[in-house]
């Protein structure tokens, strides 16, 4: 019944960053536990339950810094169930997230099952660790809000 929401630290970051104390340890992704709502499945562009295939890490450009959190990678899930973005989810996606967890990153546990609302800019799917829940809260929300009446693609 519950999906993470981001909850952005500005002003802790920003002041850690003007006394130069911003260190690796100081970019922490910090989700609140809040209910999924039909206002959730609306906000979001797509809304899935998919098996993690893979991860694969972006390397940066040559002569382009590197981060000290994370880097952007492209998680592949075998799509098991569409609730929203029927028409541009396929039975395998690919979305782009930060490749650390600490950073909002999606979680990299591969062959396990995750709820995901998702974001399409550019034209590719964008996900985080705060748009992430239980396939089991994912189907309960959807029934609750009447997005459930999708089909699946698979198993």
């Amino acid at each position: 019944m519950i999906v993470r929401t981001r909850i952005v630290a500005t002003a802790a970051l920003g002041a850690l960053a003007l006394f130069g104390g911003l260190a690796e340890s100081a970019s922490a992704c910090s989700c609140a536990a809040e209910p999924i709502t039909a206002r959730t499945f609306h906000e979001s562009d797509g809304a899935i339950i998919g098996r993690l295939v893979d991860v694969d890490v972006q390397e940066p450009p040559a002569g382009e810094e590197i981060v000290p959190v994370g880097r952007p990678a492209d998680f592949e899930y075998r799509v098991i169930r569409v609730f929203k973005g029927r028409r541009r989810i396929t039975q395998r996606i690919v979305v782009r997230s930060n490749s650390d967890e600490a950073a909002c990153g999606l979680p990299r546990q591969k062959g396990r099952r995750f709820g995901l609302f998702l974001d399409r800019r550019d034209g590719r799917w964008e996900g985080g660790l705060c748009g992430t829940t239980s396939p089991r809260e994912m189907r309960r929300a959807a029934e609750r809000t009447g997005f459930a009446r999708t089909s699946g693609c698979g198993s």
